[in-house]
């Protein structure tokens, strides 16, 4: 997710059913409802990053594409390959659109690239000096000065690196000896600044990065952080290798000195948190126990091919995450194609097909 002020704002992911189908939406009105964007669409879409109320660019998970958004409409903007293997995280600030992301090793390697003109040119980065580095997140506190972290390939130890002259160069900040495979970093300003990762690793400097103080939320994969002030800090966690309560939001009242967990969340993976001027926004992968649809009868015994019918359809299963196997599942006669589908209950839809 990403808000450019108070009232417009997108978020993208992905259905959580086989196959992966990519989302996109956008509100205007403070999130209250929200519109789903149309266009060119990947398997999965990973980040957002929004320049005005009616221009984004979103990063493609498994991909090294980047998509612009105009409007309501999605287009592919620019391929990455060659240098990125996948992007993972797109961010603007300072007029400046950053993509961080995975080298690829087998071309020009980067992890890193910026572009001051809204993608007409890109200067690449490669952070750390090494294609092992990974990173997943970008955060800048002013025009100069902003941190990236993710992974390293061969470790898996978490990294994190700071920049004092707005991407031209990197110093390293952080290497952790653990198992580190999520990373989110929050810069407030240039003196604070919040990271989390996997195994409950949370990181936080009140000097821009030259100390940081790691406190531990055993048993959890944290996967995105912000702050709201220096003493207010909420934290979301997708899952836990041990407990599924332990899943959820937390938030700390102390700059991240302690924890407590303010929503349980074992149904559902926290996936992002995002601030608005006004909201604190929660976005999350539903997780449920799925069953394929299965057809028990139909309102009409023939259907006459190349002609429109409007059919009632009994069955079970047929639920949000159903639509997409009710055409192999009901239509596999050569012919006959689904115009459009509407669940009126988990045993009856209403279908036009022809």
């Amino acid at each position: 997710m990403n808000f450019f002020d108070n009232l417009t704002g997108y978020a993208v992911g992905y259905k959580w059913i086989m196959p992966f189908n990519s989302v996109a939406y956008k509100t205007i009105d403070g999130g209250i409802t929200w519109s789903a964007l149309s266009g060119t669409f990947p398997d999965v879409f990973y980040s957002i990053a929004v320049v005005s109320s009616e221009t984004a660019y979103i990063t493609g998970a498994a991909t090294a594409e980047l998509f612009k958004v105009d409007g309501i409409n999605v287009t592919q903007f620019k391929d990455f390959s060659g240098n990125f293997s996948t992007l993972r995280k797109a961010h603007y600030s300072s007029n400046k659109l950053y993509v961080v992301g995975s080298p690829d090793a087998s071309g020009t390697s980067a992890n890193l690239s910026y572009s001051t003109n809204e993608g007409a040119s890109w200067t690449r980065k490669l952070v750390g000096g090494s294609s092992d580095i990974m990173l997943i997140d970008v955060s800048f506190a002013d025009a100069n000065t902003g941190w990236v972290g993710g992974y390293n390939f061969l470790s898996s130890a978490m990294v994190i690196f700071k920049t004092t002259n707005g991407g031209e160069t990197w110093t390293s900040q952080y290497s952790s000896s653990q198992t580190q495979q999520s990373f989110s970093v929050f810069a407030l300003d240039v003196n604070n600044v919040f990271a989390a990762g996997g195994n409950g690793v949370c990181l936080i400097s009140e000097n821009g990065g030259a100390i940081w103080r790691e406190t531990n939320l055993l048993s959890t994969y944290p996967s995105s952080i912000i702050a709201i002030n220096k003493d207010v800090v909420w934290l979301s966690v997708p899952s836990s290798p041990t407990d599924a309560s332990l899943a959820g939001i937390y938030r700390s009242v102390d700059g991240g000195r302690n924890w407590k967990q303010q929503i349980s969340s074992y149904a559902a993976f926290c996936v992002d948190l995002e601030e608005s001027p006004t909201r604190l926004f929660s976005a999350s992968q539903f997780l449920r126990k799925w069953t394929p649809p299965q057809i028990s009868s139909f309102s009409k015994n023939e259907i006459k091919q190349g002609t429109l019918e409007t059919v009632t359809i009994h069955g079970t299963g047929f639920e949000e995450g159903s639509l997409n196997e009710l055409p192999a599942l009901a239509f596999s006669k050569i012919g006959i194609s689904v115009e459009s589908i509407d669940v009126v209950s988990s045993t009856e839809i209403s279908a036009t097909i022809g």
